[in-house]
């Protein structure tokens, strides 16, 4: 497969995914000046990587739980692969943006990673992880952790925040 071509953007566009252990992620649809594909994204509490480069994602997520709010959350990873498209991508500016869902339209950022610089090649995967730091969740509801690539969103991942009872004690 000849990545760039029409038929190539057509069959990215149908790539499945869905992941396996309840985790989803999702990619927002291409435009054809779009240069990165987000093939995934996923949610842990941490990554790792050995001597070989193989990443490790340890405690995947997609819901947190909370008895008061606001609540915070300890910082987390988002692990992603992203494929090349078009023309070489040099000094790619990547961050993630953690926001509410309130409503159809309105999504407020409550953190925002620093940026991250990537450079990949036309048909080239990397994969790689990137550190979230400490959000803090205002009440429960639907959130969403966006991956934003020089300014454009290019993948998300829906996160649920979930009021739940205090334990009783014995």
């Amino acid at each position: 497969m000849l990545l760039g071509t029409a038929r190539a953007i057509k069959e990215l566009r149908e790539i499945p995914l869905w992941l396996s252990l309840s985790t989803r992620a999702a990619a927002v649809p291409l435009r054809q000046t779009q240069m990165l594909v987000c093939r995934y994204l996923i949610l842990c509490e941490y990554a790792s990587r050995d001597p070989q480069g193989r990443i490790t994602l340890h405690n995947l997520f997609n819901r947190i739980n909370a008895v008061d709010f606001p609540a915070s959350h300890q910082p987390f990873a988002v692990a992603i692969e992203l494929t090349a498209l078009r023309r070489a991508v040099v000094n790619e500016q990547l961050t993630v943006r953690v926001m509410v869902l309130d409503g159809v339209n309105h999504e407020e950022v409550i953190l925002e990673t620093d940026p991250y610089c990537v450079r990949i090649e036309v048909g080239q995967t990397i994969a790689t992880t990137l550190n979230v730091g400490r959000p803090v969740f205002n009440e429960p509801g639907d959130y969403r952790v966006r991956l934003i690539a020089n300014g454009r969103p290019i993948g998300f991942h829906d996160l649920a925040i979930c009021r739940i009872d205090r334990p009783t004690e014995l």
